[in-house]
C-alpha cells in the first residue's frame, strides 16, 4: 500500500528535486518489503506463511522467558545459565548482558513498567529469594527472602501485584499475591494444601487472578480474596473420565479468554467472563502416573496469545502448537522443543525459547 502510494506520487513529480526524493523513499520501500523484516502481523490468514527469519545464540541453558519491545525493537530474554540479555533486532551486534545471577528459575518481565521479577540464585527445589529489578538500570528494587520452591511468577498488567505459585511441600502450597511499590507488602495468600500449587494468572483490567493446582483452577478476587468459581480440566477416557493437573494459565491482553495447559499439554480455553469451557485440544500423549523411573521426557509449559487474541501458541508434543481460536483447533505446527514463547504486542514477531539455550524468531516476510 505505501509503496503503490508513492509510486503514484513520483508520477505526479513536477520537479527533479521532487522526483529524487520520491524515488529515494520508493526505493526505501522496496528493500524493506524484499529483506527478511517482517512486513505484516501473524494472523489465522497467514500463519502458514509463518517463518524463521533469526536464530538468537549466546545462552548456554533454556531460555526461561522472553519478552519484545516493539518501541526500541529490542528483544529480553532469561536463561537458568542466570543472564538477562538484550538483543537489538535491528542489528546482527552482540547482545547486551543487562543481568547476571548464579542461577535463575522462574521469570517474568512486564515492559510497560519496566520491571523483572525473578527467582534468583536457586538451588532447586529450594530457593533463597525473590528479586525484583528495574529492567533498564539492572537495579535492584526489593527482594523477598527465604521463599518456598517457586513454581511460577507473575506480574500483573499495571505491574501493581508480583504472584508467586509455591510447590515446596503439600503443607505450605499457596498463591502468595505482594503489592509493589516502594516496598513490597503481601496482600493475599490463597492456600491450596494439600495440593500443589502450579500456575497461576492475573486477568488484565480487573481484580482477579486464576490459581491452578493439582485437580483444578479457582478463579479469586484480590479485591476481598473471594473465590469467584472453580473450573475443572476433564481428559475423557473409557467409561469416564480423568482431571489434569494445572501446569499454566494465561489471559489474553483484554481479559476475555482464559488459556490453561494440563501436565500432559492438553490446552483447555475458558470464556472469561462467565468462565464456561470453550473449547479443548487433547493431546496425544499417555498420561504418566508418577514414578522415578518412568521414561518421560522433560515437559516445559508455556502460553502466548497473539496481539489480537486470534491466535494462541502453546507447548505441545510435536513443538510449538498455534491455534485459531475462532477454529479452536492447530492451524500450524513448529518443531521446536521450546520452553519459553512470545509474541510481539504488534503482532508481526514470534519468539521461542529454545530447551538449547537458543531463540529462534519467526515472522512473515516477503
Amino acid at each position: 500500500m505505501g509503496f503503490e502510494l508513492m509510486r503514484l506520487l513520483c508520477l505526479q513529480a513536477r520537479y527533479s528535486i521532487a522526483l529524487v526524493v520520491c524515488v529515494f523513499v520508493a526505493v526505501g520501500f522496496t528493500t524493506f518489503a524484499q529483506d527478511d523484516t517482517p512486513i505484516q502481523s501473524i494472523t489465522p490468514q497467514n500463519v502458514d506463511s509463518l517463518t524463521e527469519i533469526r536464530v538468537l545464540s549466546e545462552h548456554q541453558l533454556e531460555v526461561v522467558e522472553i519478552a519484545i519491545d516493539d518501541d526500541t525493537n529490542m528483544l529480553y530474554s532469561a536463561s537458568r545459565d542466570g543472564r538477562v540479555l538484550v538483543w537489538d533486532l535491528s542489528s546482527d551486534g552482540v547482545p547486551e548482558q543487562r543481568m547476571s545471577y548464579d542461577g535463575l528459575g522462574t521469570v517474568a518481565i512486564n515492559l510497560q513498567h519496566g520491571l523483572f521479577a525473578a527467582t534468583c540464585d536457586d538451588t532447586p527445589p529450594l530457593v533463597d529469594g525473590i528479586c525484583i529489578v528495574d529492567l533498564a538500570s539492572g537495579e535492584e528494587l526489593a527482594t523477598i527472602s527465604d521463599s518456598p520452591g517457586v513454581g511460577e511468577t507473575k506480574l500483573s498488567e499495571d505491574s501493581r501485584y508480583l504472584g508467586i505459585a509455591t510447590w515446596h511441600t503439600r503443607v505450605d502450597s499457596a498463591a502468595i499475591i505482594w503489592e509493589v511499590g516502594t516496598s513490597l507488602e503481601q496482600v493475599a495468600r490463597f492456600s491450596q494444601p494439600p495440593l500443589f500449587t502450579q500456575a497461576i494468572a492475573f486477568r488484565p483490567k480487573t481484580t482477579q487472578i486464576a490459581i491452578g493446582d493439582d485437580v483444578k483452577l479457582t478463579i479469586h478476587n484480590l479485591a476481598n480474596s473471594s473465590k469467584i468459581t472453580s473450573l475443572e480440566q476433564h481428559y475423557p477416557v473409557a467409561g469416564g473420565s480423568l482431571i489434569m493437573k494445572v501446569k499454566e494459565l494465561e489471559y489474553n491482553r483484554d481479559g476475555t479468554l482464559l488459556a490453561s495447559l494440563g501436565h500432559d499439554l492438553s490446552l483447555w480455553v475458558w470464556d472469561a467472563e462467565i468462565y464456561d469451557e470453550l473449547f479443548s485440544v487433547l493431546s496425544a500423549w499417555p498420561i504418566p502416573e508418577y514414578a522415578p523411573d518412568y521414561d518421560w521426557p522433560t515437559i516445559h509449559f508455556d502460553l502466548a496469545f497473539n496481539h489480537d487474541g486470534t491466535l494462541l501458541a502453546y507447548t505441545c508434543e510435536a513443538g510449538v502448537c498455534i491455534v485459531d481460536m475462532l477454529v479452536g483447533d492447530v492451524v500450524r505446527t513448529l518443531e521446536k522443543r521450546a520452553s519459553s514463547i512470545a509474541f510481539s504486542s504488534d503482532g508481526l514477531l514470534l519468539a521461542i525459547g529454545g530447551e538449547d539455550g537458543d531463540i529462534s524468531v519467526w515472522g512473515i516476510s516477503q
